[in-house]
């Protein structure tokens, strides 16, 4: 008796009957409220990451002023105890420091290498004096200034306010509404601009 030959007739299920779910596709809205969260998280950081860009520019400002102090100290050993007298007085450290480190980081794009625009402003008050008395002299020198960052306005920024015969200079205020400051003792801080204001003269005519 002859084998019978049994077929399968079961075909498999076609592709397109598949049981998995086709990717779901963002709605406008979705699209709307991730646009709006992004937004939300860029205004938290934006001022986070301007405040950590200032805070970077004040200290590299901060590092120019010691190296200028530096400059200061080794032209006093230069010159019998005395600091450079005030016009100028840029000029006379060039024998002791880069020339760069006279422009602040954080200072305006009109900063130049002239006496009406220089970043840095000298305590003609005081400092400037050293001309007729040497440092060892000098009785408070953690507490008189050498120089702080001008207010960049392009009218002598070379000097600084204080009872000297030119004009009062006012202290910049581009470091969080204050100025970097070196001493006479070579140490450098910052200070706000109304707390400098208040030590005027203290802080300029400490001799």
């Amino acid at each position: 008796m002859g084998r019978v030959e049994r077929r399968n007739n079961h075909r498999p299920t076609p592709l397109h009957h598949s049981i998995i779910p086709s990717s779901h596709a963002f709605t406008l809205i979705e699209l709307l409220v991730v646009i709006a969260i992004i937004s939300i998280l860029a205004s938290l950081l934006l001022p986070a990451l301007k405040n950590a860009r200032g805070s970077a520019k004040s200290a590299a400002c901060m590092n120019d002023l010691r190296q200028i102090g530096f400059a200061y100290r080794m032209y006093a050993d230069d010159n019998n105890d005395y600091f450079p007298a005030c016009d100028y007085w840029y000029n006379s450290l060039t024998n002791y420091v880069a020339t760069n480190v006279f422009f602040c980081p954080a200072g305006p794009p009109t900063q130049q290498w002239s006496l009406n625009r220089l970043s840095y402003s000298y305590n003609y008050a005081s400092t400037a004096y050293f001309g007729i008395k040497p440092l060892s002299n000098i009785a408070q020198p953690a507490e008189t200034v050498v120089c702080l960052d001008s207010d960049g306005d392009g009218s002598a920024d070379y000097v600084c306010f204080g009872n000297g015969p030119l004009p009062s200079q006012e202290p910049g205020r581009r470091h969080h509404g204050g100025s970097n400051v070196l001493w006479v003792d070579l140490h450098v801080s910052w200070h706000s601009y109304d707390l400098i204001q208040g030590h005027n003269p203290a802080w300029f005519d400490n001799q």
